[in-house]
């Protein structure tokens, strides 16, 4: 409690300085991707989920899907496994909710990728794009909209299926589409549509995936068998018998009822008895002859088996433990018999293992080791220790749900992490905080803390979990976003909440290291973020309630409580505030996703000067998803994409700082330390754009800035008037140190700067006192 009211008097002191009230339009941080290091150099899998996993015929293994980083590279949406090492495929697939989901071989041995895309290793290609080992090219004027499967063609070339029209203005629709090797061509005349998959039959036909399966036969479809629902996979074993997987549902009218998997006979499909009843994705089957089945179900023959099923020609079983905290897209079989699952899971078996694992027919093994989730929430803690909390499974540590920390050399899974009852929902860490003895506080959504029931906040005191109140379970889970810790030591904490330790809480309560008690916030939706303004008066921001004036528009996204209760500063917004951050002149910035707010136009990010809100100095014209301040008053926004227009297209998401890094996803997490230190969590793979020829730093989910250079000068103007002065130095550290005073007998910025040379590490404030002048104050950070 002390060190913490020492910490906010120093704040005090800071605000009523001149000289630390920095413009923000002062502030210049060079571009140095140098100074950038990623503390996750690698991840168990991918950091978004794998669409399609194939092998290509001198047995290396290709994925697809939604990624931007897999194992320790940064690849976009597509990448190449060669047994040992993973490679990107140049600049890969770009776009918003760009995705490769089919990737097929030709007999020259180029590879072609599909899915919903246009733009391919910089090259307008539409939705197919070949790779030739080297580089990218379009498959002619190519074909658009989004490709559900690749097959090879007769003629050498590839067929797609999907959503397909042969211009991009989309005017003219294909099911089916041919490409020669000079030109794309309709295939089948239109005569099979809802294409979910294709395979060339060990005959050399092509099967098509559709309602009902139909067989190629040189010049037509034929059609195989009854209807059965939706058809979304095929495969044949060693023996030529072929299966199909799906959402089959009751089947067909009567009997028999097919159940997500059903066999050909010969003459029609037959079910296999009591498979998969949801949705099969992906089919496979191995050199024994099992088949395995992937996709949206949990259970098989009734025995508990999420998102991964083996049936050996008798029984229906799970694979391993198979899939939990999501489930399964893609099956193949390797070159070394191993089955490749991906999907968009984080654990297999007992491994934690994101979007993408193998099978050996004896355990799991994962493509990597790292971080192989998003993170949401960062936070130092004075001896420079990074916690990261989020939705992941795994560190380069091992096994750590959800949260984790970092020492400065190595990962440790804080007595196993959080917890969520069931398989299939990851447990989620959304806020992280740290307060002045060290304690670590976490909130999400969650039911255990190190097994420890604790609803959707705890406490790590360096040794154990512990709940913060009795846990009480007549109502929903709670939902905690955002967490803060106050002038006087406590902790608060906001969301959609409910209860805590027995209180009913209405989106924020404080905790008093005893008991909550709820702060009656009954305007409003839910919180997303927390902070303190000059006057130590509780500040939340979130998602208001609608004005009469329609749904988009809203009140109370910003509201602050003090002795008379809340009051609103939002007059009105279009959309939520998501982030909070005090500045040294006591202006409150809040960012969000809106493009106006209190009346005003400020799209993305606005500053409260007390009575209104105004625009600030370069706005970014982004969707603001978190902001933090450095000691010396800069301000960092970190950002998602979002292309409402044309105005934004070059717009990039990441970071603004003055420094275009530009994190090729999400933002979601900022905290600087004392040191001045800027860590960053989200769902990146990477920063630097590759293809704009820049310097590409691998740093999947959480990469950290090192301070910048050190300045014992003030940051706003020169104290000339101490020139040749008597001047006393008195320097107090942010961590609560404090040194004896230093008197310069003939002061200069030069003689200052030899005195305080001896510093230790840390951000120093330095009043300077002299007879006959006002005080001044500056602050110094020794990295």
């Amino acid at each position: 409690m002390r060190n913490s009211l020492h910490l906010h008097r120093v704040f005090r002191i800071l605000r009523m300085t001149a000289l630390a009230a920095c413009s923000l339009s002062s502030v210049v941080w060079s571009v140095d991707i140098e100074k950038w290091s990623a503390l996750n150099t690698g991840i168990a899998g991918a950091n978004g989920n794998v669409s399609v996993v194939a092998v290509a015929p001198n047995g290396d293994l290709y994925a697809g899907g939604k990624f931007t980083a897999i194992g320790d590279v940064a690849a976009n949406r597509v990448a190449r496994w060669d047994g040992s090492h993973w490679s990107a495929l140049g600049e890969g697939v770009y776009g918003t909710g760009a995705a490769v989901t089919a990737i097929a071989f030709d007999t020259a041995g180029n590879v072609f990728v599909g899915g919903y895309f246009e733009v391919c290793g910089g090259l307008n290609t539409g939705s197919v794009a070949r790779w030739d080992g080297k580089n990218w090219s379009a498959t002619g004027a190519g074909i658009h909209g989004s490709v559900s499967s690749l097959a090879p063609g007769d003629s050498g070339g590839v067929i797609a299926a999907g959503q397909l029209w042969s211009d991009p203005n989309l005017t003219k629709g294909l099911d089916m589409a041919s490409w020669n090797g000079a030109e794309w061509g309709d295939f089948g005349r239109n005569q099979v549509g809802g294409v979910g998959a294709m395979i060339r039959s060990r005959d050399g036909s092509l099967i098509a995936c559709a309602n009902p399966v139909s067989r190629w036969n040189g010049s037509a479809w034929v059609k195989m068998g009854m209807k059965m629902g939706t058809c979304r996979a095929l495969t044949e074993d060693r023996q030529g018998k072929l299966y199909a997987g799906g959402s089959f549902g009751d089947g067909v009218i009567g009997n028999p009822k097919f159940w997500g998997v059903a066999s050909w006979n010969g003459t029609d499909w037959e079910p296999l008895p009591d498979g998969p009843i949801e949705m099969v994705f992906a089919l496979a089957t191995d050199s024994v002859g099992n088949l395995y089945a992937a996709g949206l179900f949990d259970s098989a023959a009734g025995r508990r088996t999420q998102g991964l099923a083996k049936w050996d020609g008798k029984a229906w079983s799970d694979v391993g433990g198979s899939l939990s905290k999501g489930n399964g897209y893609a099956l193949a079989v390797d070159s070394t018999g191993g089955l490749v699952v991906g999907g968009s899971f984080r654990v297999a078996g007992d491994l934690g293992a994101k979007a993408l694992a193998r099978w050996d027919g004896g355990r799991w093994s994962t493509y990597g080791k790292g971080i192989n989730g998003p993170v949401n929430g960062v936070a130092w803690d004075r001896k420079g220790r990074l916690f990261v909390g989020g939705e992941f499974t795994a560190t380069a540590g091992g096994r750590a749900n959800s949260v984790a920390m970092w020492d400065g050399q190595s990962w440790h899974s804080l007595g196993g992490g959080v917890g969520l009852s069931g398989a299939i929902v990851q447990a989620k860490v959304h806020a992280v905080v740290v307060d002045s003895s060290g304690n670590l506080y976490v909130g999400g959504e969650f039911e255990t803390a190190g097994g420890v029931p604790a609803r959707s906040i705890a406490k790590w005191d360096g040794q154990a979990w512990s709940a913060l109140g009795a846990p009480d379970n007549s109502y929903g889970l709670p939902e905690i976003n955002a967490l803060a810790i106050g002038p006087d030591g406590r902790l608060y904490a906001g969301g959609v909440i409910g209860s805590l330790g027995g209180v009913d809480i209405w989106r924020v309560g404080v905790w008093d290291g005893s008991n909550w008690t709820s702060l009656e916030m009954r305007r409003g939706r839910q919180v997303l973020a927390l902070a303190f303004d000059a006057q130590n008066r509780l500040i939340a921001a979130g998602l208001g309630e609608d004005l009469p004036t329609g749904n988009s528009d809203y009140d109370h996204t910003v509201m602050r409580f003090d002795d008379t209760g809340w009051t609103s500063l939002t007059k009105s917004s279009d959309e939520r505030v998501r982030a909070l951050a005090l500045l040294p002149d006591g202006r409150l910035v809040a960012g969000g996703p809106f493009s106006w707010i209190g009346g005003k136009r400020a799209f993305g990010i606005a500053a409260w000067n007390g009575a209104n809100w105004d625009t600030l100095p370069g706005n970014p014209l982004k969707r603001i998803m978190a902001l933090a301040v450095d000691r010396q008053g800069r301000l960092a926004a970190g950002m998602e994409y979002r292309a409402d227009g044309d105005y934004l297209s070059d717009f990039r998401e990441g970071v603004w700082l003055d420094d275009p890094i530009d994190p090729d996803n999400v933002v979601r997490a900022m905290a600087f330390d004392s040191a001045g230190r800027l860590a960053i969590g989200g769902e990146f793979g990477s920063l630097g754009f590759q293809w704009k020829g820049e310097v590409v730093l691998y740093a999947p989910y959480l990469a950290v800035r090192g301070p910048t250079t050190v300045s014992v000068t003030p940051p706003a103007r020169r104290a000339s008037a101490l020139d040749g002065k008597t001047v006393r130095l008195d320097v107090t550290g942010f961590d609560g140190r404090r040194m004896a005073p230093r008197e310069i007998a003939s002061w200069s910025l030069a003689a200052e700067s030899a005195a305080l040379r001896p510093l230790g590490r840390g951000t120093w404030l330095v009043r300077r006192i002299a007879a006959g002048t006002k005080g001044e104050a500056a602050l110094v950070v020794v990295p």
